[in-house]
């Protein structure tokens, strides 16, 4: 239907001469809103978006475990960080992929933002040339806790709001120097700036 066809029937069962027309005008609502629902339940096409990011970031956490045991590094408590803002509002999603992340492939999720992690981060190994394993520590519980981290998805970090001290730009460079895979980073980060995309855009920078 289209928009003017439903303020049609809307103007006319308000208008109409019958004692009940609120009454019909309420039952066609929701008739309409019965169909229109049925319409997009029976014709949206499936969507593997929430699984196939689930899978992905599975994936590196698999592999940065598999690395660490090959070269017999401990890997204790190890759980996945999203990098959140503070008082964050669009949460929702985020948490349909941390909870997929835990009924699927078993994996926990930890939540912090850049501040937190500048507080409450460090760098522990790293000998004979290796990159250090990044280590956060969550006093949320009764005890704290400390866990490595595989993989860092940021959720936060594409705006100049989220620095707004020399800790959350600290926080920034000890994920880089760690061996974490973080997705993303800061050079594929970069490439999707707009400014980024329009120096690469001009003619002689990409040619070989």
């Amino acid at each position: 239907l289209h928009r003017a066809d439903i303020l049609g029937l809307a103007s006319e069962l308000r208008h109409g001469s019958h004692s009940d027309g609120s009454g019909q005008f309420d039952g066609a609502m929701a008739q309409l809103a019965s169909w229109r629902r049925g319409q997009c339940e029976n014709n949206m096409p499936e969507s593997g978006a929430l699984e196939g990011i689930a899978e992905a970031l599975a994936h590196a956490h698999r592999w940065w475990r598999a690395q660490h045991e090959r070269y017999s590094s401990p890997v204790g408590s190890t759980v996945m960080l999203f990098v959140v803002q503070p008082k964050e509002r669009n949460i929702y999603d985020q948490k349909w992929i941390e909870l997929t992340l835990w009924k699927e492939h078993n994996i926990r999720v930890r939540r912090a933002t850049l501040t937190e992690i500048a507080q409450n981060g460090q760098l522990v190994g790293g000998a004979e040339g290796s990159r250090p394993t990044l280590q956060l520590r969550s006093t949320s519980n009764a005890e704290t806790e400390q866990a490595f981290i595989s993989v860092v998805y940021y959720r936060a970090g594409y705006v100049p709001q989220d620095y707004a001290s020399d800790r959350e730009w600290q926080a920034r460079a000890m994920i880089a120097r760690s061996n974490a895979v973080e997705c993303p980073n800061a050079s594929y980060q970069l490439v999707g700036t707009k400014r980024m995309q329009q120096i690469l855009g001009e003619p002689g920078v990409l040619e070989r």
